[in-house]
């Protein structure tokens, strides 16, 4: 801002008239059949062909677009130039170039991505595309200034476009896979953290995605896996994987709730205060959230709920962790004392007001009568929440077992 590199509008003509690179950034939510809803690329593609003027232009698809979007783009924006009087000869090209942001670090991984793919069949354009990420691409940005160059995949349009659903289809597949084989630890006495560390160090697998839990949500993996199954029905093609994950996601998020009942048979009348109401740590993000599935669920069979996220987070668990010899590295959370919880008196009471506990959240906490504190997980607290969720019960702390599922 301060060194006039950047600046913003709301005039379509004058972000058309400024720039030799033009974005389409806009959102592509899913529609009710799993398609994506693509109208705002559409007005934008549109809006882009009524401004061009004679001077050479990329016009870049930043959005998550069907496979096929950027032939369509082209002729949207073609058929915008014809509809006006006078207008110049189309002198532009369509780069597909996907982005693969997370939630919660897309400034940090705009500056250090794992890769750039760029998408076209133009030599110039993609010339264009590759001078533009040259800062990127070397690292002058990056947090490790002197790690090697960014990869830069160059391919056709169709294949960049399906890079980004082939990813997050993958990832929310892995995910699905783990808690699957969660499910099987249940029922053998395995543990699945045990079984996914060991898994994870084999470097054809990786341990990330690897975390058991309730399951996938969000914006992007269940509209993009959607997106993609039903891509494959238009041209033929039955993926029986994909749809696969989308039903052991389903199912995983009600998995919570029959070990609940199992473990205490009758929830009516019970409190249940429900910790991690996001789909991810880290971010504020409700849409699609699993948690969300379990607290219709719950409260459709009777209890109370009461709802907890990071920004309303005071509580002592009665359950004093083990003394250390120093202190380990705390990242605290704004206090804010519950109105719907009175603290115990003692390090070992139970509490008064709260039936029972279900975690959501992903990340072992340190609970302490001052704050919430996120500790690595390779610290043992002495009670087990490295799984996603854990039921407590005044009945005994913790109340039977901690679930790895």
């Amino acid at each position: 801002m301060a060194a006039g590199r950047l600046a913003f509008t709301t005039d379509l003509a004058a972000g058309v008239a400024h720039g030799d690179i033009l974005f389409i950034a806009v959102g592509t939510p899913p529609l009710p059949t799993g398609e994506s809803d693509t109208r705002y690329v559409e007005a934008v593609a549109r809006g882009i062909g009524q401004h061009l003027d004679a001077h050479y232009r990329v016009i870049v698809n930043k959005s998550t677009v069907p496979i096929g979007s950027g032939d369509w783009v082209r002729r949207l924006v073609l058929e915008a130039l014809q509809e006006r009087d006078l207008a110049p000869p189309p002198n532009f090209e369509v780069v597909s170039n996907p982005e693969f942001l997370r939630e919660g670090s897309a400034v940090y991984d705009t500056f250090n991505p794992d890769r750039i793919v760029l998408g076209g069949s133009s030599n110039r354009a993609l010339e264009l595309m590759q001078a533009l990420y040259a800062p990127i691409v070397s690292r002058q940005f990056a947090e490790d200034s002197v790690a090697a160059p960014v990869p830069v995949v160059t391919t056709d349009l169709a294949s960049a476009e399906m890079i980004k659903y082939a990813a997050n289809a993958f990832l929310a597949t892995k995910i699905s896979f783990i808690n699957e084989v969660a499910n099987i630890c249940d029922r053998v006495g395995a543990d699945v953290t045990q079984v996914a560390q060991g898994i994870g160090l084999d470097s054809r697998i990786g341990p990330k995605f690897l975390q058991a839990g309730i399951g996938w949500g969000g914006s992007c993996f269940p509209k993009d896996v959607s997106a993609l199954v039903h891509t494959a029905a238009d041209y033929g093609y039955d993926a029986t994987l994909l749809k696969a994950a989308v039903e052991t996601n389903r199912g995983q998020r009600l998995r919570a709730l029959d070990l609940l009942q199992q473990h205490l048979k009758i929830l009516k009348g019970k409190t249940i205060g429900l910790l991690g109401l996001t789909f991810k740590p880290h971010t504020d993000d409700l849409r699609d959230a699993p948690p969300s599935t379990s607290l219709t669920n719950c409260c459709g069979w009777g209890p109370r709920s009461k709802l907890m996220t990071r920004s309303t987070l005071t509580i002592v668990l009665p359950i004093s962790p083990p003394a250390y010899s120093s202190a380990p590295p705390r990242r605290t959370w704004p206090q804010t004392v519950m109105p719907w919880y009175s603290p115990p008196t003692g390090p070992n009471s139970n509490p008064s007001t709260m039936g029972l506990w279900l975690l959501s959240c992903t990340t072992p906490c340190w609970w302490t009568d001052e704050t919430v504190s996120i500790l690595p997980s390779s610290l043992d607290l002495g009670w087990s929440i490295s799984a996603s969720v854990a039921a407590y019960s005044p009945l005994g702390w913790p109340h039977s077992k901690s679930w790895n599922s």
